[in-house]
């Protein structure tokens, strides 16, 4: 059924003779088995839609919307009006802790709120200012909660 050709690493197989009828009969009983496609018959399935119980805004995903309502318009312009690529630490600290004092915020809003990624935000900003006690875990005795917020420490 297979004929090796070439000798030690360069050795390779290619099929013989009985290995080739098999796949030329094959060949011939998957063309006979082929046939056209019948034309489709479009009105059977011209039939009107299904009405959806539910309205489509309230199946999708809660907008962030909802969470930015509770965010003072002037800490909203402030974090609009940061440059692409703030390096001003003090300015960013500042926002933050005002963001903290309204309410608790994860990570994850608050990186998204600045527009940069979660590990950035906590890297650079929220552990720095755990450490320097300007802020306070809502989960204290469980640092890594998958609900974990922060808080300012102080009310200013």
């Amino acid at each position: 059924m297979i004929i090796a050709k070439g000798k030690g690493k360069a050795t390779y197989y290619i099929a013989g003779d009985a290995l080739n009828t098999e796949l030329n009969a094959l060949n011939t009983e998957l063309n006979a088995l082929s046939t056209e496609p019948k034309a489709l018959n479009t009105e059977a399935v011209s039939t009107p839609p299904l009405e959806i119980s539910t309205p489509l805004h309230e199946i999708s995903t809660p907008d962030h919307d909802s969470d930015l309502k509770d965010i003072p318009l002037e800490i909203l312009t402030e974090i609009n009006s940061l440059k692409q690529r703030e390096h001003n630490v003090e300015k960013i600290t500042r926002i933050i802790k005002k963001l903290c004092t309204i309410k608790s915020m994860n990570s994850h809003e608050t990186a998204e709120l600045f527009g940069k990624r979660e590990d950035y935000i906590k890297r650079k900003f929220l552990g720095l200012m755990i450490a320097k006690k300007e802020l306070k875990y809502l989960h204290p005795e469980m640092i890594n909660h998958p609900e974990q917020a922060y808080l300012t420490n102080k009310k200013e």
